[in-house]
Parts: C-alpha cells; structure tokens; sequence
C-alpha cells in the first residue's frame, strides 16, 4: 500500500473549536493581574523606603 501526501494541516483553524472567549480568560486571569499588580506596588514601596537606588520595577 502506498499513501501519497500532498499537503496537511494540524492546526487547521477552521476545525479548532474555541474553548474560552476573550472575556472568560481576563475573568480567570484578572485576580494574577491584581496579584502582579500588588507585588509590583510593594517592591516600588520597598526601594523608596529603603533609598536603594538598585531596586527597579520589574515588568
């Protein structure tokens, strides 16, 4: 037997059904952004308390 390909696709877009929509993953990521958005804060307040010119924010 012989199978001869011509051409495929694995991640063909038109059979991948969306499992989430733009607006359920910021719900579910929302509390991680707020997170990083805290420890951010934090770590700006800690170098203007401490004068360490050597502690930059971290994006």
């Amino acid at each position: 037997m012989v199978i001869s390909v011509e051409g495929y696709d694995w991640n063909c877009p038109q059979h991948i059904t969306p499992r989430f929509t733009e607006a359920e993953i910021a719900a579910a990521t929302a509390p991680l952004r707020e997170e990083i958005a805290r420890l951010q804060e934090l770590l700006d307040n800690r170098g203007r308390a401490d004068g360490d010119p050597k502690l930059v924010t971290v994006m």
